[in-house]
């Protein structure tokens, strides 16, 4: 109970500090964690899930040392600066990742996400009559490789594979942004939650439909009888999750739907020629009234198509 009542005061905490800093520190945000989780850079890998794509640090030989170590800790530094400034990690990290920093146990959950195959060959070890046939040690989970798995020893032998895998394979890395995380203070306070609830508030709601962005959006201006908010709507209902995340970031600059109580404000403006205009730094869209589907949906796709890094805003 009292755990409880500790969450809820950070979480208040939190809504209260987690005041929207401007647009500026919101892109540099959105820069920083996207440059260093890209493709190019070597420090993490991305997990390929088709609905909800994460990132994990890579194996500890893949990276370069001891020039990697400070950009982990920077890492971790700055994933938790975004906590507390209500910003959003662009690339969501793996649940992996947070349990190593709240001091919690992967789970075969945690490795199915990483590694489908294997998370399914430990399940069919679990499984068997008799795990001697395979003739395997626990050698290759970082223990004793004079140590063979056996019935009596196989839930041990599972669990330290996925902890080999998704912790001591990559340590160093895993350390050093924990080190980074834990060296403001506020991330003791942020250990009070579960992995689930720690994901959530540091990166966001990804898995997202068009009613949820739908939820987000106020308008303002706009005549009773006008159509474009209503044309606005159903677009947002036929998109994409990926498009979706594009609108999001065009807006915002980020990718998750606001936090708290934040709104998306979809302002009229009097030109009809025009395309939409977005203002990051206050969560808010400048839309023409065109009042006609067609027009908005070419207009808004040439705005979401010129959407580079940066700002790139009118």
């Amino acid at each position: 109970m009292l755990c409880v009542q500790c969450r809820c005061v950070v979480q208040r905490r939190l809504s209260k500090i987690n005041q929207s800093p401007g647009g500026l520190t919101t892109e540099l945000y959105h820069l920083f964690f996207s440059k260093i989780l890209s493709v190019s850079c070597p420090l993490f890998v991305r997990i390929d899930d088709v609905d909800n794509p994460t990132f994990l640090p890579a194996v500890d030989k893949e990276t370069i040392w001891p020039q990697s170590a400070r950009l982990f800790i920077g890492f971790g530094r700055f994933l938790v600066k975004a906590i507390f400034d209500g910003q959003p990690v662009p690339c969501p990290l793996s649940s992996a990742c947070f349990k190593f920093l709240l001091n919690r146990e992967p789970n075969m959950s945690d490795l199915a996400s990483y590694d489908p195959r294997l998370a399914q060959s430990l399940r069919q070890i679990l499984e068997l009559d008799d795990a001697e046939d395979l003739m395997l040690d626990f050698g290759d989970a970082g223990g004793d490789e004079n140590r063979d798995v056996t019935n009596e020893n196989r839930e041990e032998y599972v669990k330290a594979k996925i902890r080999f895998v998704l912790f001591e394979s990559r340590k160093r890395a895993l350390e050093k942004i924990k080190e980074g995380f834990e060296a403001i203070k506020i991330s003791a306070h942020l250990k009070l939650f579960s992995c689930t609830e720690l994901m959530s508030i540091a990166c966001g709601v990804r898995n997202m439909s068009g009613e949820d962005v739908i939820s987000c959006l106020t308008f303002s201006g706009f005549a009773s009888h006008s159509n474009t908010p209503k044309h606005l709507k159903a677009l947002l209902r036929k998109m994409s999750k990926s498009e979706l995340q594009k609108f999001l970031i065009f807006i915002t600059a980020q990718s998750a739907l606001p936090t708290g109580t934040k709104k998306i404000r979809i302002s009229k403006t009097s030109s009809t020629s025009s395309c939409p205009v977005a203002h990051t730094c206050f969560n808010r869209l400048d839309l023409p009234d065109y009042n006609d589907k067609d027009t908005l949906s070419r207009m808004l796709r040439i705005s979401l198509d010129n959407l580079d890094a940066g700002f790139g805003l009118a």
